[in-house]
């Protein structure tokens, strides 16, 4: 953002600096403006669910999960497509009573992955009973997890982040799943939204169009972040508003 405010002086001061100390402040700017571009085009590859897709992999135990879900919350917020989770190591249903209460844990787990990540689709992959080494052991976990479906296949494409028109208004949502709403906050500045989440920062370029209307309020409902635009004349622009 500070680049095209910079790109003058920086370019008339590095000029300076690098004929007086031969520190070439001005090519490095050059530098650091390709890189990213670079990086900008990355982020639109990663960020498109018909090209790009990340999946979850976690063994069904209480911290893991804990942790998956903080990673879905910020692959999410992010803008990285989430389209299914691996549940990995899982007991087969051999019978053997010395494992009973470890396949009764990871069955309540289970219930706790799925009634947390649904809609996505959940894959499980057996316990292989050794370290998977070599292409033989792949292809036997390969076959478990997608039996008859292609894993270059996008399994799960909802967006995190929607545009519509709701009668004179239009809403902006961004969805946050996990996400505490004490630790959540919303800020329109110019063109784009600022959201928080915890330690967590992520700034959202709002559609063109939107520039014409005002920022009137936010609010978390069911993993989704609702922010409001209204037209000019229709409510005060309260920039940072509230749920």
């Amino acid at each position: 953002r500070a680049f095209p405010f910079q790109k003058a002086a920086m370019h008339a001061v590095g000029l300076a600096v690098r004929k007086t100390t031969g520190i070439p402040l001005d090519r490095g700017y050059d530098e650091l403006r390709h890189l990213f571009g670079r990086l900008r085009v990355i982020h639109e590859v990663l960020a498109d669910p018909k090209v790009t897709s990340v999946r979850l992999v976690l063994n069904p135990e209480r911290m893991v999960i804990r942790e998956a879900r903080r990673a879905y919350t910020y692959l999410q917020l992010y803008g990285y497509g989430v389209d299914a989770v691996i549940a990995n190591r899982m007991l087969p249903d051999s019978g053997d009573p010395d494992w009973a209460a470890y396949r009764s844990a990871q069955a309540s787990y289970m219930e706790e992955i799925e009634g947390s990540f649904a809609p996505l689709p959940i894959l499980r992959v057996p316990h292989q009973r050794q370290e998977v080494f070599g292409i033989p052991a792949l292809r036997e976990v390969a076959s478990a997890l997608y039996a008859d479906r292609s894993p270059e296949a996008v399994f799960h494409d909802e967006p995190a982040f929607r545009v519509h028109r709701d009668g004179d208004r239009f809403v902006v949502s961004i969805r946050v799943p996990f996400a505490d709403p004490s630790q959540v906050s919303v800020t329109c500045r110019s063109d784009r939204l600022v959201v928080q989440v915890a330690g967590q920062r992520r700034n959202f370029l709002l559609p063109r169009f939107l520039g014409y209307y005002r920022f009137s309020d936010w609010s978390l409902e069911d993993e989704w972040i609702r922010t409001t635009f209204m037209a000019p004349d229709t409510g005060a622009d309260t920039r940072t508003g509230g749920p």
